[in-house]
């Protein structure tokens, strides 16, 4: 029985890992370090190393570079599997004589099977190679698919970040930040300076003289709200070099900023060092379409117009233009702008979660930038038709916080949200509110939520920027007559509230995330699973008899 010695520092994901192995016959050892690794090579030489690249104690690179110095060690093959497939790392990998750099989020449970069994009988891979190589699989042919990522990315080049930026970005992930500190920043800075000081004398303070100094301008923002303004503006700047006068970008922008707001007050110590870095990571969670954008120029309508036609997802759909993955994108991303780590690992483990595969397991961060960028878009306008939209139940919910408390935040995060979007300098070119799809007249809907479904969710909030919405929490309120009124239920199939629903006599769209039985008849329902881009829901809206 082979054995393999597996070493990665998320004990979920490596004792998942280890049972599947274990289930195809190999003998797995575990470590969390390099100290337990190089134990077990000692007390149990490996026939295969299978390593995470970031570990506590040294690099997975660095322990690999450790075990091969060693007498008798030289020829153990070795894979690493990583969620974040810096460049750098690919070729140390290749020069240590790694056979393998594989991705978390691009690579299923049988691809990473196919690659131990090569590793471990070299001669199968020598008979095999003429014949595989007509139908490689991406996960195969290594960094071939994203060289098309790379004529965009020449056109796309992010601003140097100033020493006075990585400092900020420093001083976020503090627990506490300090006015002093702030006014270093400023010193060294005179741009945040200038931008504290007209913030100071604009929006909530526009009646208020103007200032002369960032010290009083400090003093009447308040440190919190300083930092707030001083990293979205500076990611801005970074990003796009400014905002050019595009309606997507613009609302795009004001959703990263709120869901920059709902992670900092969803944010746990076990996830990020601070909620200021919660906040920054919220806000840089929407970088890969902000690049995607940028990074096509003209072309981005057409293939905007595309999504919407075909009912895709933005961001999913933008990454196979560039025949790559949403993961790897974020990492184009935020590696560009000398991000903190933790910040630019959450995003890109955001990103990772949402391949359909196996492997994945994601971490505390990305989850709680999951659900703030859900309820992002409940505070704000959703930014385009082509983004996915989905309730939230209760019972995920309390994930990341109590229902009750959930609904006490918001009107604290929105009232934030837009004391940010009302300062100068911000989003310049945000004049009022906007909506993804022109509502032409404005429709009434009927929404009846179960007692499951946390409220308000974002389907609501969608709601209520296309029209004139009433909850409900009766069926039978959803039958009658008026045949201009459209009617929707988020409900779950095999429910007793299902049943109920399908006896109203009246067309109801049923918003469900479990799958349909096999049997099911619906009559005169629509179906649609969730998530659901809104264009999609869009050709569902319209009142009919």
């Amino acid at each position: 029985m082979p054995t393999i010695l597996l070493v990665d520092d998320q004990p979920l994901f490596r004792e998942n890992l280890a049972e599947a192995l274990e289930d195809h016959g190999f003998d797995v050892l575990q470590a969390e370090g390099a100290t337990e690794a190089m134990e077990h090579c000692r007390s149990n030489p490996p026939d295969l190393l299978l390593l995470d690249i970031a570990l506590p104690e040294m690099t997975g690179l660095e322990l690999l570079q450790g075990i091969h110095s060693r007498s008798g060690m030289r020829r153990i093959p070795a894979l690493f599997l990583t969620a974040f497939p810096r460049e750098e790392y690919l070729e140390e990998s290749h020069r240590l004589g790694a056979s393998d750099f594989l991705v978390k989020s691009d690579i299923s449970l049988q691809d990473l099977l196919h690659r131990i069994e090569r590793r471990l009988d070299p001669s199968m891979g020598a008979a095999t190679s003429a014949s595989s190589l007509a139908r490689r699989s991406p996960e195969e042919e290594g960094d071939e698919p994203r060289r098309h990522l790379r004529p965009a990315l020449r056109r796309w080049r992010p601003a140097a970040p100033r020493p006075s930026m990585t400092r900020l970005f420093s001083l976020c992930c503090k627990p506490e930040v300090s006015a002093g500190e702030i006014l270093h920043l400023v010193q060294l800075d005179a741009e945040m300076g200038d931008l504290l000081i007209s913030a100071a004398t604009s929006g909530p303070f526009r009646t208020e003289p103007r200032l002369r100094t960032a010290e009083e301008a400090l003093t009447r923002i308040g440190i919190e709200d300083a930092l707030h303004l001083l990293l979205t503006r500076t990611i801005i700047d970074l990003a796009g070099r400014g905002i050019p006068p595009r309606g997507d970008l613009v609302r795009l922008w004001a959703h990263a900023i709120a869901s920059g707001l709902w992670a900092e007050r969803l944010a746990t110590t076990s996830a990020f060092p601070s909620p200021m870095s919660a906040f920054l990571a919220g806000l840089c969670s929407e970088l890969p379409s902000v690049f995607s954008i940028l990074a096509l120029e003209e072309d981005y309508a057409e293939f905007r117009a595309q999504a919407w036609e075909d009912g895709e997802s933005i961001q999913r759909y933008l990454a196979e233009v560039f025949e790559t993955t949403p993961a790897h994108l974020a990492l184009e991303c935020t590696k560009s702008l000398e991000l903190p780590e933790v910040v630019w690992k959450a995003v890109v483990d955001l990103q990772s979660g949402h391949a359909p595969i196996s492997l994945w397991e994601p971490g505390p961060a990305s989850r709680i930038l999951e659900g703030a960028s859900l309820l992002g878009l409940g505070s704000n306008q959703v930014w385009n038709p082509c983004v996915s939209i989905r309730t939230i139940s209760c019972e995920e919910s309390r994930w990341w916080r109590e229902p009750e408390g959930l609904v006490h935040e918001r009107a604290g995060i929105e009232a934030s949200l837009h004391r940010l979007l009302e300062w100068e300098g911000v989003l310049p070119e945000l004049s009022g509110p906007t909506r993804a799809i022109p509502s032409g007249q404005e429709r009434r809907f009927l929404y009846l939520a179960s007692a499951t479904v946390f409220q308000p969710d974002p389907v609501a909030s969608l709601l209520e920027g296309l029209g004139a919405v009433q909850i409900l929490t009766d069926p039978v309120a959803l039958g009658g007559n008026d045949d201009d009124v459209v009617r929707l239920a988020a409900v779950e199939p095999g429910t007793p509230l299902w049943n109920r629903i399908l006896e109203v006599p009246r067309r109801v769209i049923l918003l469900h995330r479990k799958h349909l039985p096999p049997d099911a008849r619906l009559g005169p329902h629509v179906s649609i699973p969730l998530p659901a881009t809104v264009a999609l829901l869009e050709a569902s809206l319209r009142p009919r008899g």
